[in-house]
């Protein structure tokens, strides 16, 4: 039995936070649909504040990642299906999320976009589910509202699924949908900036609320 309360969401501060959310996604996506840990990792160790997780009892039955990649990344990621004929590594599109193509966090600079990847440990009941999906989402929206606070607002979120509860939750968020003929993963984009999503309506607030306190 387990309670709320004792459900935490915090940055991933360790390596065994790390190898949580690998093994999380292995269980989600299999061994060839992951990340391996050193690129993980790697990843944590060149912008710690790229993974974040959802523990209950110590244990990681969530994570979310934000990562700012460069155009090259983000053109095999969100791109038509042709730009990736001759990707062969065993993760597929996922190959380009790696420290190579991402930058780092930096107070006072804008973030362009910010690559979304989230899961929940599978086996759990569904209230666990909506319980620890929630709490991510929640949470991370207060995470975006840090970034606003250190002077890097977020432009833009992207993310990808083929899996029907991220494909609901981008749904949700009202971002707008990309599909490519014969490619089961679908691309989704929340403009930040101009959006009517509730979401990104509250953002532009918040940031709003920030210049005023400059002036």
């Amino acid at each position: 039995m387990y309670t709320v309360d004792s459900v935490t969401f915090s940055r991933a501060t360790t390596e065994d936070d790390i190898k949580g959310i690998v093994d999380l996604c292995v269980a989600i996506y299999g061994i060839g649909g992951t990340p391996s840990l050193s690129d993980r990792l790697e990843i944590w160790g060149h912008n710690p504040y790229s993974y974040y997780v959802v523990k209950q009892e110590g244990i990681v039955v969530g994570y979310i990642s934000f990562m700012w990649l460069n155009d090259e990344a983000l053109d095999s990621l969100m791109g038509p299906t042709k730009t990736r004929k001759n990707n062969t590594t065993e993760n597929g599109i996922y190959s380009v999320i790696d420290a190579q193509h991402a930058h780092k966090f930096v107070p006072g600079k804008p973030i362009d976009s910010l690559f979304i990847s989230l899961g929940v440990r599978p086996g759990l009941s569904n209230q666990q589910q909506r319980e620890y999906g929630f709490k991510l989402i929640r949470d991370s929206l207060e995470v975006l509202n840090d970034f606003a606070h250190q002077g890097m607002p977020v432009r833009k979120l992207l993310a990808t699924s083929e899996r029907s509860d991220g494909i609901q939750i981008g749904r949700k968020l009202k971002m707008i949908e990309t599909k490519y003929p014969g490619d089961p993963i679908i691309r989704f984009e929340l403009d930040m900036e101009k959006s009517d999503s509730r979401v990104a309506v509250q953002y532009r607030q918040l940031i709003k609320s920030l210049e005023v306190e400059k002036q």
